[in-house]
């Protein structure tokens, strides 16, 4: 099982490099993302407050927000800071919003620890009941028999030792039989071993021992009382919630399970997880520095430096950071291309958060406190379409703009061109390898003036989609591939490159995720190219692939034609796949017509 897990791997990245994503796409593909309700109201929203009303400075938070600002390696996207129950700062980075959900990654792990508390708690599940025997039938006898000794509390803690990893989800439709056949790297409980299907397994385990979805299960004993209703959750093939990933949840309602925790699982008076199990769940269990955790690991939670602190944490920089002695939670969303928990931000949160507030509330500061709305209100990020605007001496005010939108408008608007291949998609490829909806390919893009608006026309298999994009400032609107829809926000600039060549630059922002494109028009005398790319980077996904390539013991051949695998070639043909840049054919007035 597992050579075969490691060949389907191999033969994704040799197709991928070679632009034929879709002929090796092995698991089933079903629509499941929607439009966020943007009418959706908030419900129990947190009250609001000075910060000084809570014993802390305006000054201070400023001063900790511009250092997170001005370290391009945090990249975040929405910020909440709470203390005593309280919001004493947030806010988003341009074009994100505060209000809608954003991919959570691997901080919904620390969701499923809680339903999984919350079933220990009504007696239906114990953290030494053996896995095998939970999930009785659902592997060969003999796999069963070799995993005799893996319980529940090895999968809370990332000890299970299960070589059955993220390629299990990118292989295979029969998740959890995969991962219980697979091989066994180490005994349970000798080693910290971060793998995600850990988590899926317990996801598992719970539809089993309540007979529910995941979903299901929390959404009255969780979600319901603490006003929880826009959070979603996809599922793998077998119809059970990923656990490990695949969460969209609002920012506000993330502060709210860092709240949860804090107040020891009790919600508006009301004990929806035990606080025994709070406690277990937060307590140091295992070394996790190999897993790149300075502090360690608990019951699917990472421990935070200041002792009693902890936090749920997704790559990316999705954070929930919970400081119980400091009666603080803070989130935060982003998109930097940090995959672990020793990242900037987190770094830089137990940097200003590792000295005791005063307990009572400061001198009010009203200049302080408006300062710090201010500079709320005015913050965004420099993009790859700033920089380059910047390098190429463009000021993006008044007249220019108006300048640079005439001339842009003038030479792209009305053209229309075949993208040859079908290897390139509008969606960033990480996303579509994440979500298994690998694209059928861009057969056509055309630039139009629809009333002084800019238009990026993109037909991509069945779909066309038509994205307004704005002059140095964002248009919000969506797309739809493959019948599920995303929410994105666009904007351009239009400059002359040093080698002369006219360069329209457009940044589609996909704003509920980690994710961005860039899709870069080159008008070279006569001659049109087309270059995408993205954001995280295609680096990122080189840097993790070891995570991805396990040793599985047995597989002798297979290990040795890894370790002959040059990976300049596959890095170089993943950069191509993810970062392409084609020479467009142009359609003419008369073709168009033809067709």
């Amino acid at each position: 099982m597992s050579l075969r897990i490691n060949l389907r791997l191999l033969d994704i990245v040799r197709k991928a490099s070679e632009g034929k994503g879709r002929e090796v796409n092995y698991v089933r593909f079903e629509p499941w993302k929607k439009r966020f309700p943007e009418d959706a109201p908030v419900k129990q929203p947190f009250k609001r407050c000075a910060p000084e009303e809570v014993g802390v400075s305006s000054e201070y938070l400023q001063e900790f927000l511009k250092n997170l600002a001005n370290a391009p390696e945090t990249a975040i996207h929405s910020f909440m800071i709470l203390r005593k129950g309280a919001v004493i700062a947030e806010g988003s980075f341009e074009p994100y919003k505060t209000k809608m959900w954003h991919v959570s990654n691997s901080l919904s792990k620390s969701i499923v620890a809680l339903a999984v508390g919350i079933a220990v708690g009504e007696g239906r599940l114990k953290v030494d009941d053996t896995v095998i025997d939970i999930l009785k039938g659902r592997s060969l006898p003999i796999s069963a028999m070799l995993k005799r000794n893996l319980k529940v509390k090895h999968l809370l803690t990332m000890t299970s030792g299960l070589s059955g990893n993220e390629a299990v989800a990118a292989t295979e439709n029969d998740w959890t039989k995969v991962v219980l056949e697979s091989n066994q790297l180490f005994a349970p409980g000798a080693h910290f071993n971060y793998n995600s299907m850990n988590t899926y397994l317990l996801a598992v385990i719970l539809n089993e021992v309540t007979g529910q979805g995941l979903m299901d299960y929390i959404r009255n004993r969780l979600l319901v009382p603490m006003g929880i209703e826009t959070l979603v959750w996809e599922k793998s093939p077998e119809g059970i919630e990923k656990g490990g990933w695949g969460m969209y949840i609002t920012i506000e309602d993330m502060a709210k399970f860092g709240q949860l925790c804090l107040n020891k699982g009790k919600w508006n008076g009301r004990q929806l997880v035990p606080e025994s199990w709070i406690a277990e769940m937060t307590k140091c269990r295992v070394d996790s520095k190999e897993g790149r955790g300075m502090y360690g690991y608990g019951y699917q939670v990472w421990m935070g430096k200041r002792p009693g602190s902890f936090l749920f944490n997704g790559m990316f920089g999705q954070i929930v950071y919970v400081i119980p002695d400091l009666e603080t939670v803070l989130c935060f969303t982003g998109g930097s291309d940090n995959m672990f928990r020793d990242n900037a931000t987190n770094i830089n949160i137990e940097k200003y958060f590792n000295d005791p507030f005063p307990e009572g509330p400061l001198p009010e500061n009203r200049k302080a406190y408006n300062r710090l709305l201010k500079y709320i209100a005015g913050i965004s990020y420099g993009t790859a379409v700033d920089t380059a605007a910047e390098r190429y001496g463009i000021h993006f005010r008044g007249y220019y703009i108006w300048r640079i939108k005439k001339n842009a408008m003038k030479l792209a608007a009305g053209r229309k061109f075949r993208v040859p291949g079908d290897a390139i998609g509008l969606m960033p490829m990480y996303i579509q390898y994440v979500h298994n909806n690998i694209s059928e390919g861009i057969r056509e893009v055309e630039l139009r003036d629809n009333n002084g608006t800019l238009e990026l026309v993109v037909a991509e298999g069945k779909d066309v989609n038509v994205i307004p994009v704005g002059f140095e400032e964002y248009i919000h609107s969506f797309i739809t591939e493959r019948s599920e829809e995303y929410n994105i926000a666009s904007k351009c600039t239009f400059c002359i490159n040093e080698d002369k060549i006219p360069v329209l630059k457009i940044k589609i922002v996909f704003t509920e995720t980690e994710n961005y494109r860039t899709v870069t028009f080159y008008f070279d005398q006569g001659k049109t190219w087309l270059e995408f790319n993205e954001n995280p980077s295609v680096d990122m996904i080189l840097d993790s692939m070891d995570n991805f390539f396990p040793k599985y013991g047995g597989a002798a051949l297979l290990n040795q034609a890894l370790e002959k695998i040059d990976p300049d070639i596959i890095g170089y043909a993943l950069r191509f796949t993810f970062n392409p840049k084609v020479r467009l054919e142009e359609i003419t007035e008369e073709q168009d017509e033809q067709k």
